[in-house]
């Protein structure tokens, strides 16, 4: 269960700041990448479990998964990565309710990042 702290900052941007420094047009370059793909990352796994394509949601998951780690998204990270799981696995009939959790969370995501540096 998440603390108050991880409840208010869905990402933990000094994890970026590792990565990119100080350098805030880096930074904020890689935040619209994030905001620009995640849609389309989201939607391609929803295509792959109405598809049946257990390989495309695996695939769709990883690729999401290594971009939310560099923002520090714990909770995205790990609902990815069961996603990831899900599909490699051929788990697809557990995969909408994931799905849809990771589809909130990046709402929080896009909100938070957003406000506090866009």
């Amino acid at each position: 269960m998440p603390n108050s702290q991880t409840a208010k900052q869905p990402v933990d941007l000094s994890i970026m700041t590792e990565i990119a420094g100080e350098n805030r047009e880096m930074i904020t370059l890689l935040i619209k990448h994030l905001l620009k793909e995640y849609p389309v990352k989201i939607a391609e796994m929803r295509q792959s479990i109405v598809g049946n394509d257990p390989e495309k949601l695996r695939e769709a998951a990883h690729k999401l998964k290594g971009t939310v780690s560099n923002f520090g998204a714990r909770q995205a990270h790990e609902m990815a990565f069961a996603l990831e799981k899900m599909g490699k696995e051929n788990l697809l009939d557990q995969a909408t309710e994931t799905l849809a959790k990771l589809e909130l969370e990046f709402y929080r995501i896009e909100k938070y990042l957003k406000v506090n540096y866009l």
